[in-house]
Protein backbone atom coordinates (compact mmCIF):
# COMPACT_ATOMS: atom_id res chain seq x y z
CA UNK A 1 0.00 0.00 0.00
CA UNK A 2 3.01 2.32 0.16
CA UNK A 3 2.53 3.41 -3.45
CA UNK A 4 -1.01 4.56 -2.73
CA UNK A 5 0.26 6.89 -0.01
CA UNK A 6 1.91 8.88 -2.80
CA UNK A 7 -1.53 9.96 -4.02
CA UNK A 8 -1.61 12.67 -1.37
CA UNK A 9 1.69 14.07 -2.65
CA UNK A 10 0.37 14.21 -6.19
CA UNK A 11 -3.15 15.48 -5.49
CA UNK A 12 -3.71 18.28 -2.97
CA UNK A 13 -7.28 17.25 -2.15
CA UNK A 14 -6.26 13.76 -1.00
CA UNK A 15 -5.06 12.72 2.44
CA UNK A 16 -3.97 9.10 3.05
CA UNK A 17 -4.08 7.45 6.49
CA UNK A 18 -2.57 4.01 7.04
CA UNK A 19 -4.43 1.49 9.20
CA UNK A 20 -2.20 1.04 12.26
CA UNK A 21 -4.72 -0.41 14.73
CA UNK A 22 -2.83 -2.90 16.94
CA UNK A 23 -5.62 -5.51 17.10
CA UNK A 24 -6.16 -5.19 13.36
CA UNK A 25 -2.48 -5.79 12.62
CA UNK A 26 -2.38 -8.67 15.12
CA UNK A 27 -5.31 -10.44 13.42
CA UNK A 28 -3.79 -9.79 10.01
CA UNK A 29 -0.51 -11.42 11.08
CA UNK A 30 -2.36 -14.42 12.53
CA UNK A 31 -4.17 -14.81 9.22
CA UNK A 32 -0.86 -14.79 7.35
CA UNK A 33 0.71 -17.47 9.56
CA UNK A 34 -2.45 -19.63 9.60
CA UNK A 35 -2.36 -19.65 5.79
CA UNK A 36 1.36 -20.42 5.60
CA UNK A 37 1.05 -23.24 8.14
CA UNK A 38 -2.01 -24.64 6.34
CA UNK A 39 -0.17 -24.57 3.01
CA UNK A 40 2.77 -26.48 4.47
CA UNK A 41 0.57 -29.09 6.14
CA UNK A 42 -2.01 -29.29 3.36
CA UNK A 43 -4.74 -28.47 5.89
CA UNK A 44 -7.72 -26.15 5.44
CA UNK A 45 -9.71 -24.80 8.38
CA UNK A 46 -12.48 -22.40 9.37
CA UNK A 47 -9.88 -20.19 11.06
CA UNK A 48 -7.95 -19.95 7.82
CA UNK A 49 -11.06 -19.02 5.86
CA UNK A 50 -12.05 -16.46 8.50
CA UNK A 51 -8.69 -14.70 8.67
CA UNK A 52 -6.88 -15.27 5.37
CA UNK A 53 -6.52 -12.13 3.26
CA UNK A 54 -8.69 -10.13 5.64
CA UNK A 55 -7.91 -7.10 7.77
CA UNK A 56 -10.30 -5.85 10.48
CA UNK A 57 -11.03 -2.13 10.49
CA UNK A 58 -12.27 -0.68 13.78
CA UNK A 59 -14.28 2.54 14.35
CA UNK A 60 -11.35 4.36 15.94
CA UNK A 61 -9.36 3.82 12.74
CA UNK A 62 -11.89 5.43 10.42
CA UNK A 63 -12.86 8.62 12.21
CA UNK A 64 -12.89 11.36 9.58
CA UNK A 65 -12.25 8.87 6.77
CA UNK A 66 -14.28 9.22 3.57
CA UNK A 67 -13.33 5.94 1.87
CA UNK A 68 -11.27 2.80 2.54
CA UNK A 69 -8.77 1.59 -0.09
CA UNK A 70 -7.27 -1.86 0.30
CA UNK A 71 -5.13 -4.13 -1.85
CA UNK A 72 -4.74 -7.86 -1.21
CA UNK A 73 -6.23 -7.81 2.32
CA UNK A 74 -10.02 -7.55 2.29
CA UNK A 75 -11.20 -5.12 5.01
CA UNK A 76 -13.92 -6.44 7.30
CA UNK A 77 -15.65 -3.32 8.55
CA UNK A 78 -16.49 -3.55 12.24
CA UNK A 79 -19.30 -1.23 13.34
CA UNK A 80 -18.75 1.30 10.55
CA UNK A 81 -20.12 2.01 7.10
CA UNK A 82 -17.25 3.77 5.34
CA UNK A 83 -17.30 2.95 1.59
CA UNK A 84 -14.69 0.42 0.49
CA UNK A 85 -12.63 0.26 -2.72
CA UNK A 86 -10.90 -3.10 -2.99
CA UNK A 87 -7.99 -3.74 -5.37
CA UNK A 88 -8.15 -7.35 -6.53
CA UNK A 89 -5.39 -9.14 -8.46
CA UNK A 90 -7.33 -12.23 -9.65
CA UNK A 91 -4.45 -14.32 -11.04
CA UNK A 92 -4.86 -16.75 -13.91
CA UNK A 93 -5.97 -20.36 -13.35
CA UNK A 94 -2.55 -21.78 -14.08
CA UNK A 95 -0.78 -19.41 -11.67
CA UNK A 96 -2.90 -20.17 -8.63
CA UNK A 97 -3.42 -23.86 -9.34
CA UNK A 98 -7.12 -23.59 -10.20
CA UNK A 99 -7.82 -26.08 -12.95
CA UNK A 100 -11.37 -25.33 -14.06
CA UNK A 101 -13.98 -22.62 -14.48
CA UNK A 102 -16.07 -24.32 -11.81
CA UNK A 103 -13.23 -24.00 -9.29
CA UNK A 104 -12.96 -20.31 -10.14
CA UNK A 105 -16.72 -19.96 -9.70
CA UNK A 106 -16.49 -21.68 -6.32
CA UNK A 107 -13.71 -19.31 -5.21
CA UNK A 108 -15.88 -16.32 -6.16
CA UNK A 109 -18.96 -17.85 -4.51
CA UNK A 110 -17.12 -18.07 -1.18
CA UNK A 111 -16.45 -14.31 -1.29
CA UNK A 112 -19.60 -12.96 -2.92
CA UNK A 113 -20.78 -11.18 0.22
CA UNK A 114 -17.40 -9.54 0.57
CA UNK A 115 -17.57 -8.24 -3.00
CA UNK A 116 -21.11 -7.00 -2.40
CA UNK A 117 -19.83 -4.92 0.52
CA UNK A 118 -17.57 -2.89 -1.76
CA UNK A 119 -18.32 0.37 -3.53
CA UNK A 120 -15.94 -0.78 -6.28
CA UNK A 121 -13.58 -3.67 -6.91
CA UNK A 122 -10.53 -2.76 -8.99
CA UNK A 123 -8.72 -5.05 -11.43
CA UNK A 124 -5.39 -4.23 -13.03
CA UNK A 125 -6.06 -5.87 -16.40
CA UNK A 126 -9.10 -6.11 -18.64
CA UNK A 127 -8.27 -9.79 -19.08
CA UNK A 128 -8.77 -10.25 -15.33
CA UNK A 129 -12.14 -8.53 -15.58
CA UNK A 130 -13.13 -10.81 -18.45
CA UNK A 131 -12.20 -13.92 -16.49
CA UNK A 132 -13.89 -12.63 -13.34
CA UNK A 133 -17.07 -11.78 -15.24
CA UNK A 134 -17.32 -15.35 -16.55
CA UNK A 135 -18.06 -16.59 -13.04
CA UNK A 136 -19.15 -13.62 -10.89
CA UNK A 137 -22.81 -12.71 -10.26
CA UNK A 138 -24.23 -9.76 -12.22
CA UNK A 139 -24.57 -7.50 -9.17
CA UNK A 140 -20.90 -8.07 -8.33
CA UNK A 141 -19.80 -7.45 -11.92
CA UNK A 142 -21.44 -4.01 -11.86
CA UNK A 143 -18.97 -2.87 -9.20
CA UNK A 144 -15.87 -3.84 -11.18
CA UNK A 145 -13.55 -1.07 -12.47
CA UNK A 146 -10.34 -1.30 -14.51
CA UNK A 147 -7.34 0.48 -12.97
CA UNK A 148 -3.68 -0.46 -13.63
CA UNK A 149 -1.18 -0.57 -10.78
CA UNK A 150 -0.27 2.87 -9.47
CA UNK A 151 3.51 3.32 -9.82
CA UNK A 152 4.31 6.87 -8.68
CA UNK A 153 8.10 6.64 -8.87
CA UNK A 154 8.35 5.25 -12.41
CA UNK A 155 9.10 7.82 -15.11
CA UNK A 156 9.50 7.26 -18.88
CA UNK A 157 12.92 7.51 -20.49
CA UNK A 158 13.49 10.72 -22.42
CA UNK A 159 13.58 10.48 -26.22
CA UNK A 160 17.19 11.65 -26.50
CA UNK A 161 18.30 9.06 -23.92
CA UNK A 162 16.43 6.30 -25.78
CA UNK A 163 18.02 7.30 -29.09
CA UNK A 164 21.47 7.49 -27.51
CA UNK A 165 21.06 4.02 -26.00
CA UNK A 166 20.25 2.40 -29.33
CA UNK A 167 23.00 4.31 -31.15
CA UNK A 168 25.46 2.39 -28.95
CA UNK A 169 24.71 -1.21 -29.89
CA UNK A 170 28.08 -2.68 -28.95
CA UNK A 171 27.49 -4.73 -26.99
CA UNK A 172 23.80 -5.54 -27.24
CA UNK A 173 22.65 -5.63 -23.62
CA UNK A 174 19.95 -8.17 -22.67
CA UNK A 175 18.31 -8.06 -19.24
CA UNK A 176 16.41 -10.66 -17.19
CA UNK A 177 14.86 -9.81 -13.79
CA UNK A 178 13.15 -12.56 -11.83
CA UNK A 179 14.06 -13.72 -8.34
CA UNK A 180 12.51 -17.15 -8.97
CA UNK A 181 14.37 -17.87 -12.18
CA UNK A 182 12.86 -21.31 -12.73
CA UNK A 183 9.28 -20.01 -12.77
CA UNK A 184 10.27 -16.91 -14.74
CA UNK A 185 11.95 -18.88 -17.54
CA UNK A 186 15.62 -18.03 -17.06
CA UNK A 187 16.80 -21.48 -18.19
CA UNK A 188 14.99 -21.21 -21.50
CA UNK A 189 16.35 -17.70 -21.98
CA UNK A 190 19.92 -18.92 -21.41
CA UNK A 191 19.34 -21.82 -23.82
CA UNK A 192 17.95 -19.38 -26.41
CA UNK A 193 20.99 -17.12 -26.11
CA UNK A 194 23.33 -20.14 -26.30
CA UNK A 195 21.66 -21.25 -29.53
CA UNK A 196 21.99 -17.74 -30.97
CA UNK A 197 25.72 -17.71 -30.18
CA UNK A 198 26.10 -21.15 -31.75
CA UNK A 199 24.23 -20.22 -34.92
CA UNK A 200 25.62 -16.68 -35.19
CA UNK A 201 29.23 -16.79 -33.90
CA UNK A 202 29.75 -13.07 -34.58
CA UNK A 203 26.98 -12.26 -32.09
CA UNK A 204 28.80 -13.86 -29.15
CA UNK A 205 31.38 -11.05 -28.94
CA UNK A 206 28.67 -8.39 -29.19
CA UNK A 207 26.31 -9.73 -26.55
CA UNK A 208 26.18 -9.10 -22.82
CA UNK A 209 23.43 -10.34 -20.55
CA UNK A 210 22.57 -9.08 -17.09
CA UNK A 211 20.61 -11.69 -15.15
CA UNK A 212 19.12 -10.93 -11.74
CA UNK A 213 17.86 -14.10 -10.06
CA UNK A 214 18.41 -16.29 -7.00
CA UNK A 215 18.67 -19.41 -9.15
CA UNK A 216 21.90 -20.98 -10.37
CA UNK A 217 22.39 -20.57 -14.11
CA UNK A 218 23.25 -23.30 -16.61
CA UNK A 219 26.41 -22.88 -18.69
CA UNK A 220 26.36 -19.60 -20.60
CA UNK A 221 28.21 -19.35 -23.92
CA UNK A 222 28.10 -15.56 -23.73
CA UNK A 223 29.20 -12.80 -21.39
CA UNK A 224 26.88 -12.60 -18.40
CA UNK A 225 26.73 -10.37 -15.34
CA UNK A 226 24.76 -12.35 -12.75
CA UNK A 227 23.29 -10.91 -9.53
CA UNK A 228 21.23 -12.63 -6.86
CA UNK A 229 19.86 -9.30 -5.70
CA UNK A 230 19.98 -5.60 -6.57
CA UNK A 231 18.09 -2.81 -4.83
CA UNK A 232 15.30 -1.03 -6.67
CA UNK A 233 17.41 1.89 -7.89
CA UNK A 234 20.05 -0.52 -9.22
CA UNK A 235 17.39 -2.59 -11.00
CA UNK A 236 15.89 0.50 -12.64
CA UNK A 237 19.35 1.56 -13.76
CA UNK A 238 19.87 -1.90 -15.29
CA UNK A 239 16.61 -1.41 -17.22
CA UNK A 240 17.74 2.00 -18.47
CA UNK A 241 21.08 0.59 -19.65
CA UNK A 242 19.60 -2.46 -21.45
CA UNK A 243 18.45 -2.67 -25.05
CA UNK A 244 16.32 -5.79 -24.60
CA UNK A 245 14.31 -7.08 -21.66
CA UNK A 246 13.40 -10.76 -21.94
CA UNK A 247 11.49 -12.75 -19.33
CA UNK A 248 9.75 -15.74 -20.97
CA UNK A 249 7.90 -16.50 -17.77
CA UNK A 250 6.17 -19.82 -17.20
CA UNK A 251 4.01 -18.49 -14.36
CA UNK A 252 3.14 -14.86 -13.72
CA UNK A 253 -0.23 -13.33 -12.91
CA UNK A 254 0.82 -9.83 -14.05
CA UNK A 255 4.50 -8.87 -14.34
CA UNK A 256 5.36 -5.35 -13.18
CA UNK A 257 8.85 -5.82 -14.62
CA UNK A 258 7.37 -5.57 -18.12
CA UNK A 259 5.93 -2.16 -17.21
CA UNK A 260 9.32 -1.08 -15.84
CA UNK A 261 11.02 -2.28 -19.03
CA UNK A 262 8.56 -0.33 -21.18
CA UNK A 263 9.14 2.86 -19.18
CA UNK A 264 12.90 2.40 -19.46
CA UNK A 265 12.94 2.13 -23.24
CA UNK A 266 13.66 -1.59 -23.64
CA UNK A 267 12.57 -3.73 -26.54
CA UNK A 268 10.50 -6.35 -24.70
CA UNK A 269 10.31 -10.10 -25.38
CA UNK A 270 7.61 -11.72 -23.23
CA UNK A 271 5.63 -14.93 -23.01
CA UNK A 272 2.55 -15.20 -25.21
CA UNK A 273 -0.20 -15.00 -22.58
CA UNK A 274 -3.43 -12.97 -22.52
CA UNK A 275 -2.20 -10.59 -19.81
CA UNK A 276 1.14 -9.89 -21.51
CA UNK A 277 -0.68 -9.45 -24.84
CA UNK A 278 -2.80 -6.80 -23.16
CA UNK A 279 0.20 -5.04 -21.60
CA UNK A 280 2.11 -5.07 -24.91
CA UNK A 281 -0.88 -4.19 -27.09
CA UNK A 282 -1.08 -7.54 -28.91
CA UNK A 283 2.60 -7.48 -29.81
CA UNK A 284 2.77 -3.90 -31.11
CA UNK A 285 4.83 -2.74 -28.09
CA UNK A 286 6.85 -5.95 -27.67
CA UNK A 287 7.33 -9.44 -29.04
CA UNK A 288 5.44 -12.50 -27.81
CA UNK A 289 7.18 -15.88 -27.59
CA UNK A 290 6.44 -19.45 -26.60
CA UNK A 291 8.07 -19.50 -23.12
CA UNK A 292 8.78 -23.24 -23.35
CA UNK A 293 10.43 -23.10 -26.79
CA UNK A 294 14.03 -21.77 -26.74
CA UNK A 295 14.07 -21.69 -30.54
CA UNK A 296 11.09 -19.37 -30.64
CA UNK A 297 12.61 -17.16 -27.93
CA UNK A 298 15.85 -17.10 -29.92
CA UNK A 299 14.02 -16.10 -33.12
CA UNK A 300 12.45 -13.12 -31.36
CA UNK A 301 15.74 -12.08 -29.75
CA UNK A 302 17.85 -12.34 -32.91
CA UNK A 303 15.37 -10.20 -34.84
CA UNK A 304 16.17 -7.39 -32.40
CA UNK A 305 19.86 -8.14 -31.91
CA UNK A 306 20.53 -7.94 -35.66
CA UNK A 307 18.49 -4.76 -36.16
CA UNK A 308 19.06 -1.84 -33.78
CA UNK A 309 16.50 0.18 -35.76
CA UNK A 310 13.83 -2.44 -35.13
CA UNK A 311 14.83 -2.62 -31.47
CA UNK A 312 14.53 1.15 -31.12
CA UNK A 313 11.11 1.10 -32.81
CA UNK A 314 9.84 -1.51 -30.36
CA UNK A 315 11.35 0.37 -27.42
CA UNK A 316 9.78 3.64 -28.53
CA UNK A 317 6.35 2.00 -28.91
CA UNK A 318 6.71 0.44 -25.46
CA UNK A 319 7.72 3.78 -23.89
CA UNK A 320 4.83 5.58 -25.56
CA UNK A 321 2.35 2.93 -24.44
CA UNK A 322 3.64 3.26 -20.88
CA UNK A 323 3.15 7.03 -20.96
CA UNK A 324 -0.40 6.72 -22.23
CA UNK A 325 -1.64 3.78 -20.15
CA UNK A 326 0.61 3.08 -17.13
CA UNK A 327 2.23 6.36 -16.07
CA UNK A 328 1.18 7.62 -12.65
CA UNK A 329 -0.61 10.66 -14.06
CA UNK A 330 -3.39 8.89 -16.02
CA UNK A 331 -3.50 6.01 -13.54
CA UNK A 332 -3.58 8.31 -10.51
CA UNK A 333 -6.42 10.33 -12.05
CA UNK A 334 -8.39 7.11 -12.47
CA UNK A 335 -7.87 6.20 -8.80
CA UNK A 336 -8.93 9.66 -7.65
CA UNK A 337 -12.08 9.51 -9.78
CA UNK A 338 -12.96 6.09 -8.32
CA UNK A 339 -12.27 7.17 -4.74
CA UNK A 340 -14.32 10.36 -5.11
CA UNK A 341 -17.20 8.38 -6.59
CA UNK A 342 -17.00 5.78 -3.80
CA UNK A 343 -16.96 8.47 -1.10
CA UNK A 344 -20.35 9.64 -2.34
CA UNK A 345 -21.87 6.18 -1.84
CA UNK A 346 -22.49 6.64 1.89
Amino acid sequence: MKNYSQLEKLYKNVKIYENRHLISNFLQNIGFYVKRTGDKLGVDSDARKALHQKVFVFPSSVQGIDVLLSRYFFPIRVLNSVPLVYHHGFPTNQYVGVSSTEQRREAIRDRNQLYRNTAYTLFSTRESIRRFSEVAPKDVQKKVVYAPYFLPKLEPIQTDSLEKKFSDYRPVRVLFVGSDGTLKGVHNLVEALNRICDQYPDVRDNLKATIITRDELPTCDFEVDKHEYLNRDEVLEAFRQSHIFCMPTLKDSYGLVYIEAMASGCAVVADDSPVRREILNDGDAGLMSDPQDPDDIADKLISIIQSPGYGETLARRARNRFKKNYHWKPVGKKYIDVLESAAQKV
